[in-house]
């Protein structure tokens, strides 16, 4: 998979707590998108809803999966059919702050929107982590490898 920048957004967060400023940087990338970065003209005032599936008991499922809502503001810049694809990894999430680095892809079908002018409408990305309990891991028994080796043969099996 050959994924390309296809649409972008730069926004400021806010640490409520601190009330801290930092920036965040949002990337949508297209599988096999060759053409140009088009900037998300709005966010919504809550850009991004993180959540961490809780489900089960931490003893006995040990991978947590999460999972993010995009809020863009409809201002008519997109067309919102391409977010309805059978393919599930056709749009990957990139999210990028001092705080937090989050990847994920975005779920076939779940563009939710009132279909009012400059109202938010809502994209769900999830980290994929879910996957990895039907991938069979054997790692390579001839050589010790570091952890974030490990990881990051882990993360190239769901394509992180």
């Amino acid at each position: 998979m050959a994924y390309g920048l296809k649409y972008r957004n730069n926004f400021e967060g806010i640490n409520d707590l601190t009330n801290v400023k930092y920036n965040v940087l949002l990337e949508i990338f297209q599988d096999g998108y060759a053409g140009a970065v088009t900037e998300i003209e709005e966010m919504d005032k809550n850009p991004l809803q993180f959540r961490l599936d809780n489900s089960g008991d931490t003893h006995y499922v040990p991978i947590k999966k999460t999972s993010v809502s995009i809020n863009i503001v409809d201002t008519g810049q997109f067309d919102y059919s391409e977010f309805y694809t059978s393919n599930a990894k056709m749009y990957k999430v990139v999210i990028t702050s001092p705080v937090l680095n989050w990847q994920g892809y975005l779920v076939p079908q779940s563009c939710n929107s009132n279909l009012n002018y400059r109202q938010p409408f809502t994209l769900t990305a999830s980290d994929g982590l879910h996957l990895l309990s039907s991938i069979d891991y054997v790692p390579d028994q001839s050589k010790t490898v570091s952890l974030s080796t490990f990881i990051a043969d882990i993360e190239s099996k769901i394509g992180l």
